[in-house]
């Protein structure tokens, strides 16, 4: 079944191509926690299971920034996933 269908849904909100982005407490807690990454300038390391949406969060955030104070370096580490049990 096409959850899209079931839920009466007009497009994937978790797509990394999603126009919108739904604000979970999980993207609120994360852009809070990148925010203070930038006003300490700190560096950060985000981790989760696969489509939780730490890449559409981060390039949600990513864009609110100004690209001449800020460069941005995503590093996806996709395969670490098999050395952990």
């Amino acid at each position: 079944m096409d959850f899209l269908v079931y839920y009466g849904m007009t497009h994937n909100p978790f797509d990394k191509a999603a126009k919108r982005v739904v604000t979970t407490i999980d993207y609120k807690e994360m852009t809070y926690r990148l925010d203070y990454l930038v006003k300490s300038l700190g560096i950060g390391l985000f981790t989760g299971r696969s489509g939780v949406g730490k890449t559409v969060i981060l390039r949600n955030f990513s864009q609110s920034l100004s690209p001449n104070k800020y460069q941005v370096c995503y590093l996806p580490l996709t395969t670490s996933n098999k050395y952990w049990h």
